[in-house]
C-alpha cells in the first residue's frame, strides 16, 4: 500500500530512522530525516547518495561507476 512504508528501528551502523516523502505523517513526523524524494521516485538514491557523500565515499564511488569499457 503507497504512503504506508512503516518505520522501524534505527539502522544500527547509522542510528538514523528515514521516512519517504510520500510516507504517512507519523512514520514522517517519527523520522529524523524525510526524503524529498517519493518511494519509488528516486527515495533510495536520495538516501544513498547522501551516505556516501557523509562518508566521504561519493567521488569513489562515482568513478568506479563512470568507468569506460576501455578502460577496465
Amino acid at each position: 500500500m503507497r504512503g504506508s512504508t512503516a518505520l522501524g528501528p534505527p539502522a544500527p551502523q547509522t542510528g538514523l530512522r528515514l521516512g519517504l516523502a510520500d510516507a504517512v505523517e507519523e512514520v514522517r513526523e517519527a523520522a529524523d530525516w524525510v526524503t524529498q524524494a517519493k518511494g519509488g521516485q528516486g527515495a533510495v538514491q536520495e538516501v544513498i547518495r547522501y551516505l556516501l557523500k557523509e562518508m566521504g565515499l561519493y567521488e569513489q564511488a562515482m568513478e568506479r561507476y563512470l568507468v569506460q569499457p576501455d578502460q577496465v
